[in-house]
């Protein structure tokens, strides 16, 4: 039963037939919500819809549209939210009673509460979607939230969703200099055919402390639908194109699309000497740079003799 549960994490604009989805997951009991849950207000609306979410214990919602104010009305359709909302901006006015907690994101970023991979005992992050270059005033207000998360031990996971290196590069040098703590996990999207002439620059960055990791991608269309997301996690489960880097590792892969075969060879032999010498206890890691190399090798050599 496990394996048939859908954890929907984004409901908008719902059309008939995407109803009658939902509503064939609701009655066969088969459908379950992500930590968050992001809905735009049109959706909020529809009854169709409406009538079924409000039957969830659904942790929290992100409110989809942008630059929008909470208002009173909404604030009470929202009732089936047990813990936050996430919302640009939100009326001042608005009596609680009790009922979901409200968390200002400011139309400077997207939060959400996400886990860190599919497995069931997988630790829970605040992520915080940047989708727009910054003023200096929000990246300051950006990096108070971050510190005051780990301040309380919250795990934290900053995501750009934008794709241009260059302002990336200088994003990620100016949180740091102002403060960002090594604690929170950066994630980055990546093409890789631009990526091989700015190998540099990612280097730079994988040097600093946080965790950082990259989506990356070598088909334009995926590229695409990465920087207009909020949900690049989910991509990464879903799309098969898209490949899951340690940073320091995309680096090291980017670095050897320019090896000739013969620089490959001499790394192949120092990873088949250190296997060798480690015997039974080989890291994995190990093993697959030395598959990797191996298949870039073999790649070369084809080219070559063609």
């Amino acid at each position: 039963m496990e394996d048939n549960i859908s954890r929907l994490s984004f409901i908008r604009k719902v059309n008939d037939e995407a109803f009658e989805q939902l509503k064939q997951m609701h009655e066969e009991g088969n459908l379950e919500f992500a930590k968050t849950l992001d809905i735009d207000i049109e959706t909020l609306w529809d009854d169709r819809t409406y009538n079924i979410i409000k039957n969830y214990d659904i942790y929290s919602v992100r409110i989809a549209n942008e630059k929008y104010k909470l208002t009173q009305k909404d604030y009470d359709r929202l009732k089936f939210v047990s813990k936050i909302i996430f919302v640009d901006y939100y009326d001042k006015n608005i009596v609680k009673d009790n009922n979901p907690g409200i968390i200002p994101q400011n139309n400077m970023y997207k939060m959400g509460i996400e886990k860190e991979s599919p497995e069931k005992n997988s630790n829970y992050y605040y992520t915080f979607h940047i989708t727009k270059k910054l003023r200096d005033f929000e990246i300051e207000n950006i990096i108070r939230k971050l510190n005051r998360f780990n301040d309380k031990n919250i795990l934290t996971e900053l995501q750009i969703d934008i794709y241009e290196i260059n302002y990336v590069y200088k994003l990620i040098k100016t949180l740091k200099e102002k403060g960002l703590n090594d604690s929170t996990k950066i994630s980055l999207i990546g093409y890789e055919e631009e990526d091989k002439i700015n190998i540099e620059k990612y280097d730079i960055i994988s040097n600093y402390n946080n965790p950082t990791y990259i989506l990356s991608t070598d088909y334009y269309p995926e590229l695409e639908a990465m920087k207009t997301s909020y949900y690049i996690e989910y991509i990464e489960y879903f799309l098969d194109t898209v490949q899951k880097y340690e940073l320091k590792k995309y680096v090291n892969y980017l670095k050897e699309l320019h090896l000739k075969p013969n620089e490959i060879i001499v790394k192949l032999v120092e990873l088949l000497e250190q296997i060798e010498d480690e015997k039974k206890n080989i890291p994995q890691e190990v093993v697959d740079e030395a598959k990797r190399l191996e298949k870039k090798l073999n790649e070369l050599t084809d080219k070559k003799t063609k």
